[in-house]
């Protein structure tokens, strides 16, 4: 069922970005067609984001940085481009099974208050249960602007990773 869901939701922004440039190539106006192309621009961030958060169909080893780095990459331009917001991700790269880093994925985005500490809603205690299943550390700053969350887990025998995106 989930499966057919994610399929369906593709759909649907395919058809939306469908009908975005077919609206920005008839329109005469460029101010219509540029505000037009810009939706249609932030949906295809939107889309990119959606699909990287799709649990993956098998199990693979892929490079979690370049991956979490993509998926950052399209929340930015989806949401926090206009906003003076930014995302800084710094990890080593670190190869590991494709279900776990999209677990870790799951932690990346977040729309709460960054100006002060605040009790846990949802999305914090989903990253402190993907961080105990890890065996991790997470732990959370706010040096005035923003937020810095840092992740911290073994990667086993293979060393350490770290990964931290700050808001």
């Amino acid at each position: 069922m989930l499966c057919e869901l994610t399929h369906r939701i593709n759909n649907e922004f395919s058809v939306a970005i469908g009908l975005l440039a077919r609206a920005a190539f008839r329109t005469s106006n460029p101010d219509v067609r540029y505000a037009l192309n810009d939706v249609q621009s932030r949906l295809h961030a939107f889309a990119r984001a959606h699909h990287m958060l799709t649990v993956p169909d098998f199990q693979t080893r892929i490079d979690a940085h370049a991956y979490l780095r993509e998926l950052c990459d399209a929340i930015w331009r989806a949401k926090l481009e206009r906003s003076d917001i930014g995302i800084h991700l710094r990890s080593d790269p670190i190869m590991m099974g494709s279900e776990q880093c999209w677990k870790l994925a799951l932690i990346v985005s977040d729309e709460g208050d960054s100006q002060s500490e605040s009790p846990s809603g949802r999305g914090l205690r989903i990253v402190r249960a993907i961080t105990q299943e890890r065996g991790g550390i997470f732990s959370q700053e706010y040096p005035g602007r923003g937020t810095a969350s840092t992740l911290v887990f073994s990667l086993g025998a293979s060393g350490c990773g770290v990964c931290s995106p700050y808001l």
